[in-house]
């Protein structure tokens, strides 16, 4: 066979070599006996407690002890003693100096199990272990900070809000007052004055028989004197009121107020009509139930004693810039008297006046009564209508 020789065996020489072979020197295990090939080539590492549960960071004595080649015996470094009684946590350095990044684990090169020491971290991370603090304080500087700026801006807008509504408040005082006073002051047209209109125009068209519509005073171009008192509510709105006379009446003050047969009225509300223009004019309306005697009541011709006619409109038109029909500047200052109902210092109406007294075709209207106040169906209504037309216009 060429080539190396290898060793064959087969059955009869395996027997045969059997005998020739010698036993295999017996080597007993050995305990603590000095073996120098034994030792570690490098430093032995020191188990240390977790990082997380150390004093604190910064403090990592060399976590390693120095062997002895010759003598075999390792000297761990005794730990320094800190406050608490606790010992430190260690750095752990190679044999070349390098503090060591990672933890120790698995199995060594001689087959031993790992401790399970986890190395501390490096300088770069002890540092920023040691800024945490610090970024925590930043943080809290600057959320009071935040506060502080919340707060001042909600005390400036409570500031702005307590100032509007004060000076809104006071403004309105002021205003209050100032109208008040003005109010006050009577300017034209506001006061108490007397009113002199004159029948111009009579109508009985409502009715059946004439003499039942009658107009006061009776007589064409006699004239009846009215006592009003004009308020001032703004500069464009007024009220007007009834006032009695002040001199003593045949009839009685009531009467002589109420000369064309007009109710007592008060505080009715005045409208102003072309406001600054020539025909600028205040008007006003009310309705009244008219009654009349007849001036044939009792008669064979006329049974009814008296006749009332319900609903009659009564209008009211007050000229401010016009007088017997041309224009002319208003007054400055206001009517005389109080506008309180005492009429002692009324002055007469500068502009013109119109008054009427209307009463349109009503079914049912008038109702009459005779002398033993029966009602009568005498009367009755026409198609037209009744009108008592005043006015201080020559």
């Amino acid at each position: 066979m060429s080539g190396p020789f290898y060793h064959q065996r087969s059955e009869g020489s395996s027997r045969s070599s059997l005998p020739s072979m010698q036993a295999m020197p017996y080597i007993a295990p050995y305990g603590d006996a000095y073996n120098p090939a034994a030792l570690p080539r490098g430093p032995l590492r020191v188990p240390q407690k977790h990082q997380r549960r150390s004093s604190g960071p910064g403090t990592y004595p060399p976590p390693y002890a120095s062997s002895d080649a010759s003598t075999g015996n390792i000297t761990p470094p005794p730990p320094p003693q800190q406050a608490g009684g606790a010992a430190p946590a260690t750095t752990a350095a190679t044999a070349g100096g390098e503090p060591a990044s990672k933890e120790v684990g698995g199995a060594d090169e001689s087959g031993g199990s790992s401790d399970r020491t986890e190395v501390p971290p490096e300088a770069g991370q002890v540092d920023s272990a040691g800024r945490g603090g610090g970024h925590e304080e930043k943080a809290w500087f600057a959320h009071r900070r935040r506060s502080c700026r919340f707060l001042v801006v909600v005390g400036v807008v409570t500031a702005i809000i307590v100032g509007l509504a004060v000076g809104l408040a006071v403004g309105l005082r002021k205003r209050g007052s100032t109208s008040g006073k003005s109010s006050q002051n009577f300017k034209f047209p506001a006061g108490s004055y007397t009113f002199a209109p004159s029948l111009k125009r009579e109508g009985q068209g409502c009715t059946s028989r004439a003499s039942t519509w009658r107009c006061d005073p009776a007589d064409k171009g006699d004239a009846g004197t009215l006592y009003w008192d004009i308020k001032s509510q703004s500069p464009e709105s007024y009220t007007i009121s009834s006032a009695p006379s002040s001199g003593g009446a045949s009839k009685g003050s009531e009467a002589a107020a109420n000369s064309l047969s007009l109710p007592s009225f008060s505080n009715l509300k005045m409208r102003l009509v072309d406001a600054n223009q020539p025909t600028e004019r205040l008007v006003f309306s009310l309705a009244v139930n008219k009654t009349v005697e007849p001036t044939d009541a009792g008669s064979a011709l006329n049974r009814a004693a008296k006749c009332t006619y319900e609903g009659a409109e009564v209008e009211a038109t007050l000229y401010t810039r016009r007088r017997d029909g041309k224009s002319f500047d208003s007054p400055s200052g206001g009517g005389g008297g109080s506008g309180s109902g005492d009429n002692g210092g009324a002055v007469a109406w500068p502009g013109d006046i119109e008054v009427s007294q209307l009463m349109n075709s009503t079914i049912g209207q008038p109702t009459c009564e005779d002398s033993t106040g029966r009602q009568i169906a005498d009367v009755q209504a026409a198609s037209g209508t009744c009108e008592c037309m005043y006015s201080n216009t020559k």
